[in-house]
């Protein structure tokens, strides 16, 4: 969706082999390092949406995406926490569903928080393609001027150790095919 971002403390860009796809980056968290994406209607989210992310951390806990500063002004996180995957929303309070495994194995995982604005409201974690966890919840998602971080929040959720790639916000849900087509392919331009 065209959005620039800033990075700051220099994570360092990797290619090839380092990534799932082409380029991506590589975040040290003693450094805390990150980037940051200026507040847009394409990455505020106030009904329906989907943020996706490849990961790949030895580390238990991260941000790898966060929009918002606190966890009271927050709009929607996906992290890691315990090495469980963790999707949340800032809706009349902070709602989050956790998976049920763990993903900080040094291995390369896709994660995917979509929150459904529907009649019956729910959250979703997929975790590798496949639905996680989800819960019912009730309100509608905060909405802020705060950028979007990748790499790191100032909620308190801690900086990402490892590399992040192909991160993607869509004011959509995502159905759960269409996860599992990204999961399962290369980069598509899927809008």
């Amino acid at each position: 969706n065209v959005n620039t971002g800033t990075l700051t403390n220099t994570p360092t860009w990797k290619s090839g082999a380092n990534c799932k796809f082409g380029n991506c980056l590589d975040f040290a968290s003693a450094s805390s390092q990150y980037v940051t994406i200026p507040d847009s209607a394409s990455i505020k989210q106030s009904a329906s949406f989907s943020a996706a992310a490849w990961f790949k951390s030895s580390t238990a806990n991260g941000v790898i995406l966060g929009k918002g500063v606190g966890v009271a002004t927050a709009n929607y996180f996906l992290y890691l926490s315990s090495g469980n995957l963790v999707g949340a929303v800032r809706l009349d309070a902070y709602d989050s569903v956790t998976s049920g495994a763990t993903y900080d194995d040094g291995n390369w995982h896709f994660g995917v928080v979509v929150w459904d604005d529907s009649v019956v409201k729910t959250l979703y974690i997929y975790a590798d393609g496949a639905l996680s966890s989800s819960g019912a919840f009730t309100g509608t998602p905060t909405t802020t001027t705060d950028p979007l971080d990748i790499g790191k929040t100032t909620a308190g959720l801690g900086y990402f150790n490892g590399q992040i790639d192909d991160v993607r916000v869509y004011n959509r849900v995502l159905s759960a095919s269409e996860i599992t087509e990204l999961y399962n392919s290369s980069p598509a331009n899927l809008e």
